[in-house]
């Protein structure tokens, strides 16, 4: 989640920064960049719940090390 709220924050920023007439290109860079961040952090933490999701839901009892 820290991910999303930076690339809020530089979304914002770069709203203040940038203007038609002289595009800044960092700030579109670093927007673009936090933005992909924060999509793979959400996916992978999607990613973990379901397969703990699946463990906790399992029919059987696991072993340690299954």
């Amino acid at each position: 989640m820290r991910w999303a709220a930076m690339a809020t924050l530089l979304s914002f920023i770069a709203l203040v920064v940038d203007n038609d007439s002289a595009p800044n290109r960092l700030t579109a860079i670093s927007c673009l960049c936090a933005i992909l961040f924060a999509a793979l952090a959400l996916t992978h933490m999607l990613w973990v719940t379901e397969k703990t999701v699946k463990v906790a839901i399992a029919a059987k009892p696991r072993l340690p090390g299954e």
